[in-house]
């Protein structure tokens, strides 16, 4: 393979597709009024916020005493202010030495910090701070709980005490040894604040842009609400076709043939099937197609860039990027270095883009012995020679050429919309499950209750009795009766006694074996069964007893089976809880699939409704200054005055970085703080307060549903769910980003974006126009009288900056009026005719013309021409196409002949 530098022979090939491509120069000198404006406003607040803080860090000595209901206060004088440590070297010990040591640093001050100065500190302050802050904690403790015990004070305030008396040691062990870096990093560069110059910053200055150095800042500052946009045009050329390395090898015998079946992958279908309850079958097929054309390559790549700015625009559309910001008003110097970007931008992206198609094309090739259809494309080889045939397969090549011309330059106004995302509203998916087909309250299978009382089966006793007058006069025993529990688990709890037969007597029992149970019961086994109080008469009669026993059921048994009902319950609520939660994740599931298998809305759409949002807060900006009541025909006026001289559907947007303002718009779990039984927050190693996950919020129990590798328990607000079969998560979705479902990146880097830079067009011809309306809309700051221009251009020595706004203006307009005047052009298919057509349409008539050294940067010297191929390259891509070349090898060295 040889190398391309003669491309004369391709001369006059026609482009067969085309790329727009533009790049934004802002330009410095004019301060918009409106954009000072916007400034100061966010540099008021952040001044604010610095100057509330900046007051906590005084210290006051306030001469108070109150009686009653009668407060005296003496002479109040100004507070002294204190500079605090940091939470890394939070200690009594430094900040009393820090309050000695000077405010201004310099190496001398260590020679203050003698063993004297930290003993007496150790004595003074750091015991007297323990001393009050014991006291303190004693006091809280025993307010708040019971128990609270002095030793838990002891322990906080002996920590800290170690902790002083070893900064200490390293105190004066880093002076001891010189390690005044260690002791000026402790000390001085642990301060909040050291002085107050340090939080307001040298001087009394109230305009932050007189701080700020001309020679190191001002490139940085975006003010200028007028600027340049070069456009150029990309053209592809099908230069020329070559067979390239070789891919594989087939060899054939005398008389042998072999067929080749070439399968190239070039298109992936998924389809997915849908079945629903109602029997309907839903299809959906979803065809990714990976291109195969660097111009198509090109324009996807275009739109799918975040850096780059973005328009909408039924007609035409751009890709945009952005150069730095110059100081020069010389459409020749702005011209060069739009080009110098034009050259690193499309060169990188043609180059990686090519790399890619090269690695997308996947070609299998298979030899088979009988003819069967299993791909688009056969091939037979046969061998009709008495020798061996060898044939190398070679993939067939593409030469594309690539050329750059400048086609146009446009001023512009620039202004900027601050949360322009907004007002645009996102997709909400509607996901409707079915519930688990269980009950809602689970009953399970309850081992009984014992009953509160058993009888007993009665026991029958005869007795006669011989009158003693000397035998048993209080109490007259009858027969022990042994007492079993007809169920297990029951203890005796009373009996009944009935007389069948006899006299009617006052019959009782008595307890006679007796124990006591483990949880402290009575347990009876037998009792005694007599008659109380003897007898009065000297009869013999004959009696029969009934005597019944009841049961109750023990502690134990009562116990026991509550036990047992517990887990019953227990269980069954266990697998009625992961019952719902297995239906809940499998929602959830599907859900988080869904979601992420929403595709994107149409490209144009979703940057036609950006456009949109950006338009109206530009609109109701311009209608709200001066307008107390704005009404529709005060917005059809402006709108009208705007679009006459802004060519408003070119308008073009550039998104800020979310990283600007971080998390503006937040999406992530909801945190709430991670408290103590007592209700108080409970705080980590570093000083803050530990934050867990909503329970509101969170998709059920993350360590049983979810598995990860530590990161999902940890402290982190972005995280967010995947499952095994969804899709990649979108950009953003680890910072934590505001996500619309159907919207693509682009539009979540919009709704994150903290601004937005507008950038519209002006109309050719209308350049004056737009210079003398921004005057009134943005001010004149900058561009007076007395604003002389500065740049290297000796045209524009002597004029105001305003002046050179003015000649640049002619300049612009004169460039548009060549671009549309027709000149004649040779005809490169006949010498001696000529064709006509505008410098920007050229290409198009002569066909592709090489350019002498591939890149030029400046305008070709006069007869100028601004609209000239300033860049060319070549690009080499594979094709689908394999074909089969016959080669020949020596059969002593191998080498192919």
């Amino acid at each position: 393979m040889s190398r391309f530098s003669d491309l004369s022979s391709y001369k006059g090939i026609l482009p067969y597709s085309s790329e727009l491509f533009g790049v934004y120069q802002p330009l410095l000198g004019w301060k918009s009024a409106r954009t000072v404006h916007r400034f100061f406003g966010g540099y008021g607040i952040d001044r604010a916020q610095l100057y509330a803080s900046s007051v906590n860090r005084f210290a006051s000595s306030l001469p108070i005493q109150i009686d009653g209901q009668v407060i005296n206060i003496g002479q109040l004088t100004p507070a002294t202010y204190a500079p605090q440590p940091g939470p890394i070297f939070n200690s009594v010990l430094l900040r009393e030495i820090a309050h000695v040591l000077p405010a201004q640093y310099s190496d001398s001050v260590w020679e203050q910090l003698t063993p004297d100065l930290v003993q007496r500190t150790l004595d003074g302050p750091v015991k007297t701070a323990a001393i009050t802050e014991y006291a303190t904690l004693w006091h809280q403790q025993n307010n708040t709980r019971a128990g609270g015990t002095q030793n838990e004070a002891a322990k906080v305030i002996t920590t800290k005490l170690q902790h002083e008396t070893a900064l200490a040691s390293l105190l004066l062990d880093f002076k001891t040894r010189g390690a005044i870096g260690d002791l000026k990093h402790i000390i001085y560069d642990s301060l909040q604040f050291k002085s107050l110059g340090d939080i307001f910053g040298p001087g009394t200055s109230d305009n932050p842009f007189d701080t700020i150095d001309p020679h190191q800042d001002l490139d940085r500052v975006g003010l200028s609400p007028i600027g340049l946009v070069h456009l150029f045009r990309e053209y592809f050329f099908e230069l020329d076709t070559f067979l390239g390395v070789p891919v594989s090898h087939v060899w054939l015998s005398p008389g042998a043939s072999v067929e080749l079946v070439e399968v190239s992958t070039r298109k992936t279908t998924i389809e997915q099937t849908i079945e629903a309850s109602t029997q309907v079958v839903r299809k959906s097929a979803t065809t990714n197609t990976t291109q195969d054309d660097l111009s198509e390559a090109v324009k996807q790549d275009n739109q799918q860039n975040t850096k780059l700015g973005a328009t909408a625009n039924s007609n035409q559309n751009w890709a945009w990027g952005s150069a730095n910001e110059s100081a020069s008003f010389g459409l020749d110097t702005t011209q060069q270095n739009a080009r110098e970007n034009t050259h690193k931008q499309m060169r990188q992206q043609t180059q990686t883009l090519s790399e890619e198609i090269t690695t997308n094309y996947k070609t299998t090739l298979k030899t088979v012995t009988e003819n069967t259809d299993v791909s688009s494309k056969r091939y037979l080889l046969a061998n009709t020679t008495d020798h061996l045939i060898n044939y190398e397969l070679r993939r067939k090549m593409r030469q594309l050429g690539v050329q750059v011309q400048d086609v146009g330059t446009y001023m512009c106004w620039q202004t900027y919309v601050d949360d322009a995302g907004k007002t645009l509203g996102i997709a909400n998916l509607i996901h409707i499950t079915k519930p688990p087909d269980i009950p809602a309250n689970p009953n399970p299978q309850s081992v009984p209750v014992p009953e509160a009382r058993v009888k007993a089966d009665p026991v029958t006793i005869n007795w006669q009795y011989t009158f003693d007058d000397n035998q048993c006069p209080s109490f007259v025993p009858i027969l022990v009766v042994q007492l079993i529990a007809p169920r297990s688990g029951y203890l005796f709890d009373k009996a009944e006694i009935v007389v069948a037969s006899g006299p009617n007597w006052g019959f009782s029992y008595r307890n006679q074996d007796v124990s006591t149970t483990p949880e402290g019961e009575l347990n009876i086994t037998s009792v005694l069964v007599g008659l109380n109080g003897g007898f009065t008469d000297d009869s013999n009669p004959n009696l029969t007893l009934q005597f019944t026993p009841y049961y109750v059921p023990s502690k134990a048994l009562l116990k026991s089976v509550n036990d047992q009902n517990a887990q019953l319950a227990s269980a069954a609520t266990s697998e009625h809880n992961l019952a719902f939660q297995e239906a809940y994740f499998a929602a959830a599931t599907d859900r988080i699939k869904q979601a992420r298998d929403i595709k994107p809305r149409p490209y144009d759409e979703l940057r036609e409704e950006e456009r949109i949002v950006v338009y109206r807060a530009l609109l109701q900006d311009m209608l709200t200054k001066g307008i107390q009541f704005p009404d529709d025909r005060t917005r059809h006026v402006v709108s009208e005055l705007l679009n006459s001289i802004f060519d408003i559907d070119k308008m073009l947007y550039f998104v800020a970085p979310e990283w600007w303002r971080p998390r503006l718009h937040g999406a992530a779990p909801d945190l709430i703080p991670l408290t103590n039984p007592d209700g108080t927050p409970q705080y980590g190693s570093d000083g803050k307060p530990l934050m867990i996950p909503d329970p509101a919020h969170v998709l059920g129990n993350e360590v049983q549903a979810g598995v990860s590798w530590g990161g999902a328990e940890a402290d982190r607000d972005a995280n967010y769910y995947i499952t095994g079969d969804s899709t990649p998560a979108r950009l953003g979705s680890s910072l934590g980003w505001l996500l619309q479902l159907d919207g693509d990146s682009l539009r979540n880097a919009f709704l994150n974006s903290p601004w937005v830079k507008a950038v519209i067009p002006i109309r050719p011809h209308h350049e004056r126009a737009a210079l003398n309306w921004l005057q009134q809309v943005e001010g004149t700051n900058g561009i007076g009288p007395t604003d002389m221009y500065a740049g290297p251009e000796p045209e524009f020595a002597g004029l105001t900056i305003l002046q050179a706004l003015q000649k640049l203006a002619d300049a612009v307009d004169a460039k548009h009026s060549e671009s549309v005047t027709t000149h004649p052009y040779t005809d490169p298919s006949d010498p001696a005719s000529t064709v006509t057509s505008t410098p920007v349409d050229v290409v198009y008539e002569q066909g592709f013309d090489p350019l002498q050294g591939g890149f030029r940067i400046a305008p070709s010297a006069p007869p100028k021409n601004n609209f000239e191929i300033f860049d060319q390259w070549i690009e080499i891509l594979p094709s689908d196409q394999v074909v089969p070349v016959e080669v020949t090898y020596d059969p002593k060295t191998g080498r192919q002949l």
